[in-house]
């Protein structure tokens, strides 16, 4: 009955299509993020710049999300359940914090050197980024199907990425004075987190699309 009732609903009230609209606006700016990030760590140049972009992307984010919030209290029905709407726009959000947190970092240790390592697991970062901006994209169309594949996609780039931080940290630990490694798995346990909550936005992205399969 309740999903009847949005359908119908949905005729007359648009919010809905917002919702997909700002889940757009805000996994672009992750993608940027993550790509900053990158260059952040794997070239360490213009440095002070490069931390100042990626806190601006993450501060834009933050409004969008902030947007996200205020359009659901003012809407009455919605396609995707509210709670599922909060959820996701958090788990998106909370991409964006991380990177920023690890670029902060660099300016916090003072880091001047390439972290290829980070750049690895940045690479893995991206690719999960650009499967789960691609299923957005298609929200409201987003197949059960597809999303399943997306998501599967997605946890196997989260094992790789938890395999290079592992390998990372054990090759710091045992190259490394302690200062440096303090300095180093911050970052890679930040970017590790990152990971992570990309599968986590997957698995919320795929629970509201079978939701609203069945």
């Amino acid at each position: 009955m309740l999903k009847w009732l949005r359908r119908f609903f949905g005729k007359f009230f648009k919010k809905e299509n917002s919702f997909e609209g700002l889940f757009r606006a805000h996994i672009a700016i992750s993608a940027r993020c993550a790509r900053a990030a990158m260059e952040l760590f794997t070239e360490m140049d213009q440095i002070i710049a490069r931390i100042a972009e990626i806190t601006a992307l993450e501060h834009e984010a933050d409004s969008i999300t902030s947007d996200v919030h205020h359009l659901s209290d003012r809407s009455f029905m919605t396609r995707i359940d509210k709670p599922d709407i909060l959820s996701l726009i958090q788990e998106l959000d909370n991409i964006t914090d991380s990177l920023h947190h690890a670029a902060d970092f660099v300016d916090i240790y003072g880091i001047s050197e390439r972290v290829n390592a980070a750049g690895e697991v940045l690479g893995t970062i991206c690719e999960m980024i650009k499967i789960i901006q691609a299923q957005i994209e298609k929200m409201p169309n987003l197949s059960l199907v597809d999303s399943q594949k997306a998501y599967s996609e997605v946890d196997a780039l989260e094992t790789k990425a938890d395999t290079l931080w592992k390998a990372a940290v054990k090759d710091a630990f045992q190259k490394l004075e302690a200062k440096e490694f303090i300095a180093r798995k911050d970052v890679l346990d930040m970017l590790e987190k990152t990971a992570n909550t990309c599968l986590s936005a997957m698995s919320v992205l795929n629970s509201i699309v079978r939701k609203g399969s069945q």
